[in-house]
């Protein structure tokens, strides 16, 4: 852990007010706890699905303020660098990895996450909710 604050100290040190400044230790901790309690252990093997999980499933559940919810995709999309960089990065592509943070944090990957949850077996049911998701991405873009 005090590698990833030297990290942040040296590599962010320019951009006092980015998220990672802000949140990256605070948040980058817990998702270290989480994959070596509740993940398969292996911290420097991410997958997409794992980001995914930890950041719609879990840290949606843990008590955090919702400054640092904002913040988590892209201290987790940080944290992958960090492990690139370093070279000890297993698992998906950083590229893939980095992708499923931005998927995130544009919110394109909320509501295809609750259809995860709840499969349904009526197939106008589920283009309805491709079509939602579709609007929902739309939506989100209009305002960026």
């Amino acid at each position: 852990m005090a590698e990833y604050t030297q990290y942040v100290r040296d590599e962010h040190a320019i951009c006092r007010g980015c998220p990672v400044v802000r949140s990256g230790v605070p948040l980058v901790r817990p998702m270290l706890e989480w994959k070596a309690t509740r993940g398969d252990g292996r911290l420097e093997h991410w997958t997409r699905q794992d980001v995914r999980d930890y950041l719609l499933r879990y840290l949606p559940t843990a008590n955090i303020s919702r400054a640092l919810l904002r913040d988590a995709p892209t201290c987790a999309k940080d944290l992958v660098y960090f492990l690139s960089d370093r070279g000890t990065l297993k698992g998906d592509d950083v590229g893939v990895l980095a992708d499923a943070t931005d998927e995130i944090f544009y919110g394109h990957a909320r509501l295809a996450t609750f259809v995860d949850r709840r499969p349904s077996s009526d197939p106008h049911e589920r283009r309805r909710a491709r079509r939602k998701a579709a609007r929902s991405a739309r939506k989100c873009n209009r305002r960026t």
